[in-house]
């Protein structure tokens, strides 16, 4: 479904996912928005255009396990790390040809449930069961390097970018009010914000501007 920022309010529907599934992520392109991964699409990415809407129309269905993670997005790529069973890789992609993904580096220990934050230069990895916050550069990619610390170990959380900040709210299974934050330009260690949400939440998803 989609909502307008202008006035918010209740969503309305866009089209169908390419099959059922759940735990999916997602990237954006200037025309087209992406889903990957989730249960029985867990090997596919599916687009489709922010003008027409439609269906989801399967761009990519390979051999890389891309479900149960997280996604991180710049101007012409969008990336992907898969969670559960699919090891330490994180993948790329071109929004001009996206009929294929390659490995672009690694994440130090797999991770299952991470969020993504991206900055303008930067993707992140964050949480998995863990506090980690990891990152790497758009342009050269490779190893994912440690960034900082969250507050609590999390897992299934809603991640959101800002121009300047990195946002992770909710948890799960232990579900979780609390709203952190880290700083793009200094990095380091997630803080508190002080906000909360309205209740405990987990398992959710969040929205990014760039």
């Amino acid at each position: 479904g989609k909502m307008s920022f202008s006035s918010e309010g209740a969503s309305s529907t866009v089209g169908t996912m390419v099959s059922s599934a759940g735990w999916v992520s997602g990237n954006s392109s200037e025309t087209h928005f992406y889903v990957h991964g989730g249960g029985g699409n867990a090997e596919k990415i599916g687009k489709t255009s922010f003008a027409s809407g439609g269906n989801l129309a399967v761009t990519y269905n390979g051999g890389n396990n891309i479900a149960d993670g997280g996604s991180c997005t710049e101007k012409d790529y969008g990336y992907c790390a898969g969670g559960a069973s699919a090891g330490t890789n994180y993948y790329r992609y071109a929004f001009a040809s996206d009929t294929s993904i390659s490995t672009y580096g690694t994440i130090p220990a797999a991770k299952d449930a991470v969020s993504g934050w991206s900055s303008s230069t930067k993707g992140y990895f964050v949480g998995g069961g863990t506090t980690d916050i990891k990152g790497f550069t758009f342009a050269s990619g490779g190893l994912q390097a440690d960034v900082g610390d969250l507050v609590n170990t999390n897992y299934y959380s809603a991640a959101t970018s800002s121009t300047t900040y990195g946002y992770i709210a909710g948890q799960a299974p232990s579900y979780s009010d609390l709203i952190q934050r880290m700083s793009f330009s200094s990095e380091g260690n997630a803080a508190d914000t002080g906000a909360n949400l309205t209740r405990r939440f987990g398992y959710k998803s969040g929205f990014q501007y760039l």
